[in-house]
């Protein structure tokens, strides 16, 4: 017996597709194990740089003696190893003296990134205000820098002849968290 061209063709179709069907389900029905190392951008801003207006040897801002002194430099975090803080010392202060602490923070990181908090940790024999607003502040290319001015006092209650320290820290984020101004 002989089957027509047309029977033949639907058969052989019929064939072709349960093949198919088999070969697709014994394909999706495999496990399939990737392993690798995937690296995400990460952010890193940091001080790099410290002055003040008022080093040792120097006459007093806006006075004409040489009476107190101001000192800032860059130290590593003991948490993090980064120089994500400023160290001030004030030294032979009296009340109404005052100094300018200036700082450089420099982009660390490969994507933008934001100064998210500025924080300072201060005695309360000293008024440090921030002049530069650095918060919110976008590091967005490499080489990137941003110039902070802080403005320290010193208050009625300071003791004669004493030292004061404070820190100046930051933290930085992603730029997309950055607070709005």
């Amino acid at each position: 017996m002989r089957l027509s061209a047309s029977v033949t063709a639907v058969l052989l179709f019929l064939v072709l597709s349960l093949a198919m069907v088999g070969a697709g389900y014994g394909l999706w029905s495999k496990t399939l194990a990737v392993q690798g190392t995937v690296q995400t951008g990460y952010f890193n801003a940091k001080f790099t740089a410290a002055s003040t207006n008022d080093p040792p040897g120097t006459i007093d801002p806006g006075k004409d003696k040489n009476v107190g002194s101001c000192t800032a430099t860059v130290i590593g975090h003991p948490h993090w190893g980064e120089p994500r803080e400023v160290k001030v010392v004030v030294s032979n202060a009296y009340p109404g003296y005052e100094c300018q602490v200036d700082v450089t923070i420099a982009k660390g990181g490969c994507v933008p990134e934001c100064i998210k908090y500025v924080v300072i940790d201060s005695p309360p024999q000293l008024a440090v205000t921030e002049l530069s607003h650095l918060t919110g502040t976008v590091l967005d290319h490499e080489g990137d820098t941003v110039n902070g001015t802080f403005l320290v006092g010193v208050n009625q209650p300071a003791h004669q002849d004493a030292t004061y320290e404070f820190t100046v820290s930051i933290t930085a984020t992603l730029w997309l968290s950055c607070p709005r101004p």
